[in-house]
C-alpha cells in the first residue's frame, strides 16, 4: 500500500461515514477548523484534537451533545441533576469557563453565566461535525480558551436536497419531534432544523416525590451564497428556548434534618438563547491572498421563579464581536509552503441582573470592551514537518493588557506510520461579571479587585497507525500550570460568599489515550482513556484535589452495520471515576465529599424499513446505575425510547 493510500485509509477510519467504515473508499481529506485561524488537514495539526463526524453522531442518537462529550478524551461532564440541570464540561482538569464553545463560528459562552456555556440546553440538532481541541488556545481565540475549544458545525445543504422528520417517545414521559432540511444549488446552500423536546424527568432530590421536567425548543439555520467567483456571504442563526424545573438545597437555619441536602421544590428557570453571525469571505480563484470578516451576536435571557411560582430575579448576557483577518500563502508547493494570518477583533460583552423590586441592590448593568490583534505563522516542509507560531495582544478596558503565545509542531514518519505532535501555549481567562460584581449580592458578593487567571501548558504525543492502517492510536502527555486561579470562598454560617485569586499556582497533568479502529468492513470501534491529576492550593503549603475532576475517565463505543447497511447497532460504555465535590451539611465537619465512580451503558438500534422510513430504538443508562455528578442531586435511571424517521 502506498503512503498516500495509507493516509486515505486513516481518514476513512476517523471520519466514520454514514455507511460502515470501508477503508477503500474514495479519498477524503479531513479538515480541522478550530486548530488554526485557517482550516487545516488533520495531519498538520500539532495540538491534541478529537473529531466526531455527523454520521457517527447519528448512529449514537444521543439526547444531548453533553452525552457525546463523555467519550472524548479529557472531557469531564458534570450535570447538576436530571435533564435540564446545569451541565459543565471541563477539559484536562481546567474549569468549565476555561473552554471556549463555538457553534457555526459563533462564540456562545454566556457572559451572564460566568463566561461559561451550559451544555444542558444543547440538543444534537443536525450536527455535521464536533471538534474538541485541547490545550491553551488563547493566542488564537482569546479569553475562555485556557483549557481548549469545543467547535460545533451544523449541516449545510449539498446540491441534492434532503430532509427528515422524526417523532420519538419513551421513558419519563419523554417526547421529541424533529424536522430538518438541507439543500442547495451551484451558488447557494442552506440548512434548517427545528426540534421540540420535553420530559417529565425525575426528582432532583434523591427519593423526592415531585418530578423535575424539562422543555426545549431549538431552531437553527445556516446558509452560504457564492455571490461571485471570489466573494462568499454566509451566516448562521441559533435560537434555544428552555424551561427547567428544579429542586433546591435546604439552607434553613437553625439546622434541620435536611439542612444542606436537596429537597423537593417547585423552582423553575426559563431561558432563551439567541446566537447569530454573518460573514464575508473574499478569495479569488488562484490567488494566494484571502480575507474574511464576521459579525457575531450573543443574547441570553434567564428568568427564575421560586417555590411559590413568584418571579424572583432575572439576568441577561450580551456579546457583540467584530473580526477581520487576512491570510497570505507563499513558498514552493513541492518543498516549503508558508502562510501568515493577521487578524483584528473588537468585542463588547455585557451583563444585566434585575429584581422585581427596582430599588434592590441586585439590579445592575455592566459592560466591558476589548480590542485584540492576532498574528499566526504556519509552515510546511517537504510535506513531513508542520509548524506554527501565534501571538495575540488583548487591550481590555478593565484589565491590564495581555499578550499570549502559542506554538505547535507535527512530524510525519511514513516509514513507521507514525506522527509526532506537540504544542505549547499561554492562556488568559478574565474574571466573569458574576465574580466581579456579584450575581445576587445578598448571597454572593462580587470582588472588583480580581485579576485574570493565567496559564502555561504544553503537551507532546505520538500517533501510530497499524494493522494495515485499520487501527489508529494516539497517546498524549499534558501539563498545565494555572496562576491566580479564581476560588470561591464560602463564609459560614450565613453562606455569603465571594471570589479571590489564589496566591500560588494550581497544577494539572495527565495522559490521554485515543483509539480508533475499523475491525472489519462492518465493525468499528472508538475508545479513550484519560488520567488527570488536578490540584489547587489550600492554605500556606497544602494542595487539595480540584472539585469535579475525576482522575479516571474511560469510554468505548462499538458499532455494527448489517443486512446490507439497512440495520445498525451501536453500544457505548462511559466510565467516570471517583471525584470530589462540595458538601454543605453543617452537621458534619467535612467541607467536601467524595462521589463514587460510575459507568453508563447506552445502546441504539436502527433499521431502515424502506428507502424513506427508518425506526430507532435507544436505551440510556441500560444498567440502571444510581449515580451523582453533583453532591445531593439525583440522576435518571434506566430509560428506553423509540422513534420513527421519514426522509423526504
Amino acid at each position: 500500500m502506498s503512503v498516500s493510500s495509507c493516509y486515505t485509509a486513516v481518514v476513512g477510519v476517523i471520519l466514520g461515514s454514514v455507511m460502515p467504515l470501508t477503508l477503500r473508499a474514495a479519498p477524503v481529506d479531513e479538515v480541522i477548523v478550530s486548530a488554526s485561524r485557517i482550516e487545516l488537514p488533520r495531519e498538520q495539526v500539532g495540538s491534541s484534537v478529537s473529531v466526531l463526524e455527523g454520521a457517527e453522531i447519528d448512529r449514537r442518537a444521543p439526547s444531548l451533545v453533553a452525552d457525546l462529550l463523555r467519550e472524548i478524551a479529557s472531557a469531564a461532564v458534570n450535570r447538576g441533576g436530571p435533564m435540564g440541570s446545569v451541565t459543565q464540561v471541563r477539559l484536562r482538569g481546567a474549569e468549565g469557563n476555561h473552554t471556549l464553545v463555538v457553534i457555526d463560528g459563533i462564540e456562545v459562552n454566556d457572559p451572564a453565566y460566568g463566561s461559561e456555556f451550559d451544555f444542558a440546553t444543547l440538543l444534537p440538532l443536525d450536527i455535521e461535525r464536533l471538534e474538541v481541541l485541547r490545550g491553551a488556545q488563547s493566542a488564537l481565540w482569546g479569553s475562555d480558551a485556557i483549557g481548549g475549544v469545543i467547535n460545533v458545525v451544523t449541516r449545510l445543504g449539498p446540491a441534492e436536497r434532503a430532509g427528515v422528520a422524526e417523532l420519538q417517545s419513551g421513558s419519563f414521559d419523554t417526547r421529541r419531534a424533529r424536522l430538518s432540511w438541507q439543500g442547495g444549488a451551484d451558488t447557494l446552500q442552506a440548512g434548517f432544523g427545528a426540534q421540540y423536546f420535553r420530559t417529565a424527568g425525575v426528582s432532583a432530590a434523591p427519593g423526592g416525590a415531585e418530578r423535575d421536567g424539562y422543555r426545549n425548543f431549538t431552531a437553527r439555520g445556516r446558509g452560504a451564497w457564492q455571490a461571485t467567483d471570489a466573494l462568499t456571504i454566509d451566516g448562521a442563526l441559533l435560537r434555544i428556548d428552555g424551561v427547567a424545573d428544579g429542586d433546591e438545597q435546604d439552607f434553613r437555619f437553625p439546622s434541620t434534618a435536611t439542612q444542606g441536602l436537596v429537597i423537593d421544590s417547585l423552582n423553575r428557570a426559563e431561558r432563551t438563547q439567541t446566537y447569530g453571525r454573518v460573514g464575508l469571505r473574499y478569495e479569488p480563484t488562484g490567488s494566494r491572498f484571502a480575507q474574511r470578516a464576521n459579525i457575531g451576536v450573543t443574547r441570553t435571557h434567564s428568568r427564575f421563579f421560586d417555590a411559590t411560582g413568584v418571579y424572583s430575579n432575572a439576568n441577561e448576557g450580551r456579546r457583540e464581536k467584530y473580526d477581520y483577518q487576512a491570510t497570505i500563502h507563499f513558498g514552493a508547493p513541492s518543498r516549503f509552503t508558508h502562510a501568515i494570518t493577521a487578524a483584528l477583533e473588537h468585542e463588547r460583552v455585557g451583563f444585566a441582573n434585575s429584581d422585581p423590586d427596582p430599588r434592590s441592590p441586585v439590579n445592575q448593568d455592566r459592560s466591558i470592551d476589548q480590542s485584540s490583534g492576532v498574528l499566526e505563522y504556519r509552515g510546511a516542509y517537504n510535506d513531513l514537518l508542520f509548524v506554527s507560531a501565534a501571538a495575540r495582544y488583548d487591550d481590555n478596558q478593565r484589565f491590564q493588557a495581555a499578550t499570549t503565545w502559542r506554538g505547535t509542531a507535527a512530524l510525519k514518519m511514513p516509514l513507521t506510520n507514525t506522527r509526532l505532535h506537540a504544542s505549547w501555549g499561554t492562556g488568559v481567562a478574565n474574571p466573569g461579571f458574576f465574580e466581579l460584581f456579584g450575581y445576587i449580592p445578598s448571597s454572593f458578593v462580587g470582588n472588583p479587585a480580581l485579576t485574570p487567571e493565567k496559564s502555561t501548558s504544553w503537551d507532546i504525543g505520538v500517533e501510530h497507525r497499524f494493522a494495515d492502517n485499520r487501527w489508529v492510536a494516539d497517546l498524549t502527555y499534558f501539563h498545565a500550570d494555572l496562576t491566580g486561579e479564581i476560588l470561591t470562598v464560602f463564609l459560614a454560617p450565613t453562606f455569603d460568599a465571594t471570589a479571590i485569586n489564589a496566591t500560588r499556582a494550581s497544577n494539572r497533568h495527565g495522559v490521554e489515550l485515543e483509539l480508533r479502529a475499523a475491525l472489519t468492513p462492518h465493525w468499528n470501534l472508538r475508545g479513550s482513556y484519560t488520567y488527570t491529576d488536578a490540584e489547587e492550593p489550600q492554605g500556606i503549603d497544602a494542595f487539595v484535589r480540584e472539585l469535579r475532576r475525576p482522575r479516571q475517565l474511560a469510554s468505548i463505543n462499538v458499532n455494527y452495520a448489517f443486512a446490507g447497511n439497512r440495520g445498525n447497532l451501536n453500544l457505548g460504555v462511559d466510565h467516570n471515576g471517583r471525584h470530589e465535590d462540595s458538601e454543605f451539611v453543617f452537621s458534619t465537619p467535612a467541607t467536601t465529599v467524595s462521589l463514587d465512580a460510575y459507568t453508563l451503558v447506552n445502546a441504539a438500534a436502527r433499521w431502515r424499513f424502506t428507502e424513506r422510513v427508518s425506526g430507532l430504538v435507544r436505551v440510556e443508562n441500560a444498567l440502571g446505575t444510581n449515580y451523582q455528578d453533583t453532591f445531593g442531586f439525583a440522576q435518571p435511571g434506566f430509560g428506553a425510547y423509540a422513534a420513527v424517521q421519514i426522509a423526504f
